[in-house]
């Protein structure tokens, strides 16, 4: 997949979800950013959904 970071893309959450998305990060090797995290969440949901 390449990563096209010409379309910004901005969404509201609760603290909440922020820190469960944070926990997360924390747990990987290279902590990507909340962004990144995110990205990678969503890959690995739409992943899973193929399956």
């Amino acid at each position: 997949m390449t990563r096209d970071k010409n379309h910004p893309f901005q969404m509201r959450v609760s603290a909440e979800w922020l820190a469960i998305i944070d926990d997360w990060r924390r747990k990987q090797q290279d902590i990507p950013s909340r962004a990144e995290a995110i990205r990678q969440l969503v890959n690995k949901g739409l992943e899973a959904d193929k399956a």
